[in-house]
């Protein structure tokens, strides 16, 4: 069994079984209500036993108060393990979608100070495997916008507000061949809109 950023045997069923589970107790299914006691008790032991993607859950729940009440610092301190982790597994054997995880905990500085050159490596890493959700993230910073639903949603006016600022800045550079394509069409892929 392999998953998504190549994790495999054993250790892609546990932490499908986990997700699973975690997402059962949170949502709940057809036949039973959300637990939310039995959810955040299933993240905590995960994350003790070591599973860096629950130490994260655990520093979002702090974050953002699921379950128990607000805690910035317990929610740093989560985030700083799940980051350590994270970093240790990847120190092992290379995986796609940890190297976006990391990457997103450098973006919004979660276990560590904010780092968008430390993301930014990250996220060519991950994008250089062809992670699905990197390269719009990439583009996200490179214009400057706060999360990826705003590039989704003003990427089009963003990039001829660049190509324009660009084009004023050294007019030296306009008889070059531009970087990105005329076509809108072409654009948009690149930006991951279609």
């Amino acid at each position: 069994m392999m998953i998504q950023g190549g994790l495999k045997g054993r250790k892609a069923l546990k932490f499908l079984c986990y997700d699973q589970i975690k997402g059962e107790y949170l949502y709940g299914t057809p036949d039973s209500p959300p637990d939310a006691e039995a959810a955040y008790e299933i993240m905590k032991e995960e994350a003790e036993s070591g599973n860096a993607y629950a130490m994260h859950d655990m520093g979002k729940i702090y974050s953002q108060g699921i379950f128990t009440e607000k805690d910035q610092q317990a929610a740093q301190e989560w985030y700083q393990r799940a980051l350590s982790a994270m970093l240790h597994v990847e120190g092992k054997k290379s995986q796609t979608y940890l190297e976006y995880r990391i990457g997103k905990m450098y973006q919004y500085g979660l276990g560590t100070d904010e780092n968008l050159t430390e993301a930014a490596r990250w996220f060519s890493m991950a994008a250089g495997k062809e992670h699905k959700h990197v390269e719009l993230e990439l583009v996200s910073r490179i214009l400057g916008h706060a999360s990826t639903q705003t590039t989704r949603i003003y990427a089009r006016p963003s990039l001829e507000m660049l190509k324009e600022a660009m084009d004023k800045a050294n007019p030296e550079l306009n008889a070059e061949e531009p970087l990105w394509p005329d076509d809108e069409d072409e654009l948009a892929k690149i930006c991951g809109l279609r």
